[in-house]
């Protein structure tokens, strides 16, 4: 039998609201909004099957269209791979290193307040999920 339990349950919502009030922490750190996102990778075992509708309507990412979010698989081989064959290309991926910031969530403060915002499904700010909310309206309306 396959069983979810009500701590499954809990633990699923602890990682979506800290994986969403991480990307929220650092957007606000960039100045970036969720409109001004291009794209966004999943990598890793975990990240490469990932439901990309399922993430979005559970709050696990900001809501962006499903063509912008992308299933890499194992992100650092290809990056390895990638900078060993292409000496380009490695002297782009050596610019985008000298560019990164570093960023402690535990020591910002605005960090805290997202996740308790994102311990609820999708959110607490339907307005950030405007597609869910969409989806949702339509379920309660084919319900009533």
């Amino acid at each position: 039998d396959i069983v979810i339990t009500e701590n499954d349950i809990k633990n699923l919502i602890m990682s979506k609201a800290s994986v969403h009030a991480a990307c929220v922490t650092l957007m606000k750190q960039a100045g970036v909004t969720h409109t001004e996102i291009s794209t966004i990778y999943f990598a890793g075992a975990f990240g490469n099957y990932l439901d990309k509708k399922n993430a979005t309507t559970i709050g696990l990412i900001p809501e962006i269209g499903f063509d912008q979010i992308k299933n890499i698989g194992n992100g650092a081989v290809a990056g390895a791979n990638i900078a060993l064959i292409n000496r380009r290309a490695r002297k782009t991926l050596d610019e985008i290193a000298y560019k990164i910031a570093y960023i402690e969530l535990n020591a910002e403060s605005s960090f805290m307040d997202e996740y308790t915002s994102s311990t609820f499904l999708p959110h607490t700010d339907l307005s950030l999920f405007p597609n869910v909310q969409k989806m949702l309206d339509a379920c309660r309306i084919r319900k009533g």
